[in-house]
C-alpha cells in the first residue's frame, strides 16, 4: 500500500491480533537496516540522538507478547506492529 501524505499510522485488528502500520520516510539505507533496533545505534551526528528509540520499541513490544518489524526501500519504510489482542478480565 502506497501513500502520498507521509507518515501516517494504520490500525488492522484479526481475531488475534492487532496490527499497526506507521509508513515514515524516504527510506533506510540498506547497509544500516540490520541494526536499527539495536541500543544506543544511531546514523545522526555525535549529540543529535541517543539511538535508543527504535530499541526501547522493540523492547516493549516484545514485552507485550507482540514482534516490530521494518520493510524499507527506495521512498518508503513500513514499520509493523503486531500485538496479540487480550480479553477484558
Amino acid at each position: 500500500m502506497r501513500v502520498k501524505e507521509l507518515p501516517y499510522l494504520l490500525l488492522l485488528t484479526k481475531e488475534w491480533e492487532t496490527q499497526a502500520r506507521w509508513y515514515v520516510g524516504p527510506g533506510i539505507m540498506p547497509e544500516v537496516l540490520p541494526n536499527i533496533f539495536e541500543p544506543f545505534f544511531t546514523t545522526r551526528p555525535q549529540g543529535q540522538g541517543s539511538g535508543l528509540g527504535l530499541g526501547v520499541c522493540k523492547l516493549i513490544v516484545q514485552q507485550h507478547g507482540g514482534h516490530i518489524t521494518v520493510e524499507s526501500g527506495p521512498g518508503h519504510t513500513v514499520f509493523t506492529v503486531q500485538l496479540p489482542i487480550v480479553a477484558n478480565a
